[in-house]
């Protein structure tokens, strides 16, 4: 493992060998300092093909850490970090070493561990004998390398060898692999480098001869992929033994053979599993303890990964359903390295990724992974409902077996000699258990909604148990409870929409269904806890005007909500007035937030229903920014995205900016004139600004000082006056100009950039349609007009069919006819496939499917799917040979899809007119299930597999060669190939004209025709493993279901070793694919 350094920060580059490197100037240095390394890393054996590159080299992930010391050192030295952040060959480290005196080597460790020394002559560093695999690498950090040099470049070398395998069966859950002889693979050692360079042992501290691979998150290692298992070089005289576990079974492969683990080489074992000669059963079945709860649950008599109830069992991490050896937020399944980058069960988005999952799925849970049936882990009722309801006592020596925790009896009247016995088995932090023997502390499956980096468990010792939370990442071990798992499939709450004053409360109520779920905890949330909020029982209060959404999660992630409008008890100072322009909707005399005509108004973020200020301020004065808004109108104060402009929660048609919703206008309840002047006071759609600029004359004037433009109407004379408003940009402030200056908001988002929204711009002078970030604070001119929300849409077309570059139009369908914003956005699913653009018009690139989606204004969408058909129309270069058959049937010279004799072609299932890239009972057309035993729903002969047609011979529709071909051309029949076999000589070739193409040479029989000829080349077949025999058989589809059979049909077929006679006739299952030469008259 090369790893190239080199002092101080300069661009990488890639040496041949160490003879290469420049020396370094020699100077004391007894100070600490920064430095830059460059590294790359050693080969492996191309023989073990590592998961680097097929040549062997062996590449470096972003951020890996090596330590470093100059001379000696210990507790890891110093550590540095690489500065790549995509797998690259030649990298940079940074970091700081202590540098005394002068003429030492630098020595370096890969990975970087505290566990590592050096003494100046040699390193120490621990080969771990407990390894997490890693599909198709290695496992984790488990790879070390060590460097030394006295010259600013360094060379690092592997220290150790291994074994690559894989394994046939898909439930194993860990390998072991320890010498016959007893000999350390693994453990504490001291590594030098001997004359030739290369790492060698030189002692060992603290040796381990068995080495357990672990499998990765997923439980089990995945059959057919190599795993990596890292071993410390050694020479096995008395062979090895291979022992593997899945969760009910053990068993072993002895090799009595003499092996050798060498250094940066892994010996390569397949399907090693499969030599296992007998597999012991290591289950054994839990009981399920009736404690006569009233909710009906049993519990488990141990732990998950126990046998006996004093068995502390197996530990997990809350939501993980593996064991481990380290238990802390940067190994933890669910997060990105630390408690505030959550990746699933979260309500915070100050915690990372919300989903509001707030009980574990059972697939994240580890009694039902491990245990299955109606196994799981308990929620936190079931365990408040087991304290309460058993009596709990403490004991030091359960059984006589020396082990401490709490026995739990039934309190209930003929169960109170039902018990179940919880050992203390106290929790695992980061790599220690802690108060084992002192404290329990087991895990349930609810999350802590408040702080949902915790979850919640219990704890207890001596008397005194309770309900706790702790860290998510920590281990705890897992009693299972019996009685099955409901999850929560809706909620719906009393009120959709609640109207309040300020300081008033009001109560909501929320429904779980099924009435009989699980997990029944409601989690309340508030959208803007300024105007509203919301406590654990659905408890609304009034805070201040304005408007907020409170939604009720359910412990599925379901959700129900109201809409809250709070209204000030303070008495409204002016009432707005609005003026018939005789256009569409009529138009405010002065905007939102201003008392007159000439006043410029509040400033609004786009679909923020508030103002950042908490007093309006003049054009010399700084403003009062409110709290959570310091940072002014930015994205870091917006409220529909979580801090910055690629993190959108509404509003959004684009994924690279957040969470997709396809809404394109404000909801009513983020309308901030809706929400401040109610009735049908709102904010003018872009296409209600296009109307007003179009059909009214504009004129520049000055109103009581203020400059803007007088808008009178080409309709019937009415006017309003519409001044240059002042703006804000984060916390930059634009004043206008006699001549121009503002923006003016539309409801309507700019769906190409939907970090943007419509309105219209003056800072050309000129009213100017425009859009501009949403964050930013502009005012707003209100319209009149009823807000009528589109209720469906729906498309003219469900399915549509086309070929490349062909096109067809789709339409969509809003209703009501009548809806504010008709507007909508069109999208591909798969624009390699089919584009689409503004219009609905949907053009064909390539064969496949795709999905045609149009989303109306608010959200609603329609689907159409969309086929591009490959174009296998006849080619002029086919020729139809006459081999002057009985039956006058003439042969094409090419399969359906070639352009010459000796093409493949493309490959049909049977009765399907296109090809495909998989072939399977699951997507073959005419499955009425998966399987073939579930039935057809066409050429059915069998009423125990469909609806009985008798149809034994392809209709039309369904011959690929008459559907692609037309005309008279169609697939041959079961006894048209039989006809061409009686009828024909067979020759098999190597190689057809020189093409270097195998298949049969078909040459007539009857006289005056025997010069006539067709080649078939042999194409092999596709099965659903992909294709076989390639180049070494014949195998093409008659039009002809098989007699007597429900799934297969006749097909022909010859293979090289047939050489000299005809074709052979046999049966094949309908989902293969295979090539068709077409017959014609």
């Amino acid at each position: 493992m090369k790893k190239i350094i080199k002092c101080f920060a300069i661009a990488a580059v890639i040496l041949a060998a160490p003879a290469c490197m420049n020396e370094a100037e020699e100077s004391p240095m007894s100070f600490t300092h920064e430095l830059t390394f460059t590294a790359s890393r050693e080969s492996v054996s191309p023989d073990t093909k590592t998961v680097r590159m097929d040549d062997g080299s062996t590449w470096w992930n972003a951020s890996e850490e090596i330590s470093v010391s100059y001379g000696s050192g210990t507790g890891g030295g110093s550590k540095f970090t690489s500065q790549n952040t995509t797998l690259q060959e030649i990298v940079e480290f940074s970091g700081s070493v202590t540098m005394s005196g002068s003429g030492k080597d630098f020595w370096a460790v890969y990975p970087y561990s505290q566990d590592n020394e050096f003494d100046g002559s040699s390193i120490t560093t621990v080969i771990p004998d407990v390894q997490t695999g890693s599909e198709c690498n290695f496992s984790g950090d488990v790879f070390p390398a060590m460097a030394k040099s006295n010259s600013n470049v360094f060379a690092f070398w592997n220290i150790c060898g291994g074994i690559k395998f894989f394994v046939s069966r898909s439930d194993i859950k860990s390998v072991t692999f320890k010498g016959n002889g007893g000999e350390v693979l693994a453990g504490k050692v001291c590594v030098s480098f001997n004359s030739y360079g290369k790492p060698e042992v030189t002692r060992i501290i603290d040796g381990k001869s068995e080495v357990t691979l672990n499998a990765p998150a997923d439980g089990t290692f995945k059959a057919g992929k190599y795993y990596y298992l890292t071993l410390l070089p050694a020479s096995l005289d008395g062979g090895f033994t291979i022992s593997f576990n899945t969760a009910t079974e053990r068993g072993s492969v002895v090799s009595n053979k003499t092996q050798s683990v060498k250094r940066s080489v892994f010996g390569v074992l397949k399907n090693i599993d499969s030599k296992v000669s007998a597999w012991e059963t290591t289950w054994v079945e839990p009981k399920a303890v009736d404690l006569g709860l009233p909710s009906g649950l049993k519990w488990a008599t141990f732990n998950v990964g126990a046998s006996k109830p004093e068995e502390y069992g197996e530990f997990f991490a809350w939501g993980e359903i593996q064991p481990k050896n380290t238990y802390y937020w940067t190994t933890y399944k669910m997060c990105n390295g630390s408690n505030n980058t959550l990746t699933k069960y979260n309500t915070d988005s100050l915690m990372g990724n919300v989903d509001h999952l707030t009980v574990l799925n059972l697939e994240d849970d580890a009694a039902f992974a491990n245990w299955g049936g109606e196994w799981r882990m308990p929620t936190k009722d079931d365990w408040a409902e087991l304290f309460e309801k058993c009596t709990c006592t403490w004991t030091r020596d359960y059984n006589g077996t020396g082990i401490a925790g709490t026995v739990v009896s039934g309190k209930k009247t003929g169960f109170t000699n039902n018990s179940i016995f919880l050992p203390a088995a106290g929790n695992w932090c980061d790599t220690d258990i802690l108060s084992n023997g002192d404290i329990g502390f087991y895990w349930s499956s609810s999350l802590n909604s408040e702080i949902p980096y915790h979850a919640y468990g219990v704890y207890f010792y001596l008397s005194y148990g309770d309900i706790n939370y702790g860290d998510r990442a920590y281990g705890r071990p897992i009693r299972p409870v019996y009685g099955g798992f409901i999850s929560v499939s809706s909620i719906s709450l009393d009120k959709s929409t609640l109207e309040m004053n300020v300081d008033e409360v009001s109560q909501l109520t929320a429904t779980i269904s099924p009435s009989n779920a699980t997990a029944k905890d409601v989690n309340w949330v508030s959208s803007n806890e300024s105007v509203a909020t919301v406590d654990e029982t659905g408890l609304v209060s009034a805070k201040g005007a304005g408007s907020a959404t409170i939604k009720a999660y359910g412990s599925s992630g379901v959700e129900a909500s109201c809409t809250v409008m709070v209204k000030d008890s303070a008495p409204i100072l002016y009432g707005p007035e609005y003026v018939d322009l005789g256009l569409s909707v009529k138009w405010a005399t002065f905007n939102l937030g201003a008392s007159k005509p000439e006043e410029f108004g509040g400033h609004f973020a786009w679909g923020d229903t508030e103002t950042y200020f908490e007093e309006s301020p003049s054009l010399s004065e700084n403003p009062v920014w409110k709290q959570g808004k310091e940072s002014g109108y930015s994205f870091k104060s917006y409220k529909w995205c979580n801090g910055d402009m690629y993190s959108l929660t509404k509003y959004n048609c684009d994924s690279s900016f957040g969470a997709v919703d396809y809404i394109t206008i404000l909801d009513i309840e983020d309308d901030a004139t809706h929400v401040i002047w109610g009735d049908n006071w709102r904010i003018p759609t872009d296409a209600e600004w296009t109307e007003l600029r179009e059909k009214c004359n504009w004129r520049q004037t000055n109103i009581n000082g203020a400059y803007g433009y007088l808008i009178t109407s080409s309709i019937n004379g009415n006017s309003i006056f519409l001044p240059f408003p002042d703006a804000w940009e984060g916390l930059k402030h634009y004043t206008p100009t006699s001549e121009k200056g503002g923006f003016y908001w539309s409801s309507t988002l700019y769906t190409l950039y939907p970090i943007g929204a419509f309105g219209v711009s003056f800072a050309s002078g000129k009213p100017v349609r425009a859009f501009t970030a949403r964050c930013h604070g502009f005012s707003i001119r209100p319209v009149w007009s009823e807000y009528v929300e589109v209720q469906s849409v729906s498309l003219n077309k469900t399915s549509l069919d086309l070929y490349p570059e062909e096109s067809g139009q789709l339409s969509a369908i809003i209703r009501p006819l009548n809806a504010t914003a008709s507007d909508v956005i069109w999208v591909s699913s798969d624009e390699s496939i089919a584009t689409v653009d503004k219009n609905g018009n949907v053009t064909g690139v390539s064969a496949g499917t795709a999905t045609i989606t149009v989303y109306a204004s608010n959200g609603l969408s329609a689907a159409c799917k969309v086929t591009i058909k490959k174009d296998l129309s006849l080619p002029a270069s086919v020729e139809a040979v006459d081999l002057g058959l009985p039956s006058g049937l003439k042969w094409a010279t090419m399969n359906i899809g070639a352009s010459a004799p000796e093409e493949y072609g493309e490959y049909f299932a049977w009765g399907e007119t296109q090809p495909k890239t998989e072939y399977n009972w699951a997507n073959y057309k005419f499955m009425l299930g998966t399987t073939y035993n579930e039935g057809f729903s066409k050429y059915v002969t069998d009423s125990s597999y469909g609806t009985v047609d008798n149809k034994t011979v392809l209709d039309p529709e369904d011959d690929a060669a008459s559907v692609n071909w037309g005309g008279s051309w169609r697939m041959p029949t079961e006894e048209d190939w039989t006809e061409l076999c009686r009828k024909c000589s067979w020759k098999w070739t190597s190689d057809y004209n020189g093409t270097g193409v195998a298949g049969s040479v078909v040459t007539s029989k009857i006289a005056g025709y025997t010069d006539k000829s067709i080649f078939i080349p042999a194409a092999g077949s596709y099965g659903m493993n992909g294709l076989i025999n390639a180049g070494s058989k014949v195998s093409y589809w008659s039009s002809s279901l098989m007699d007597n059979t429900r799934d297969q049909v006749y097909h022909f077929y010859y293979i090289s070793a047939y050489d000299g006679s005809s074709a052979n006739r046999g049966g094949d299952s309908r989902y293969a694919g295979k090539p068709i030469r077409p017959v014609t008259r």
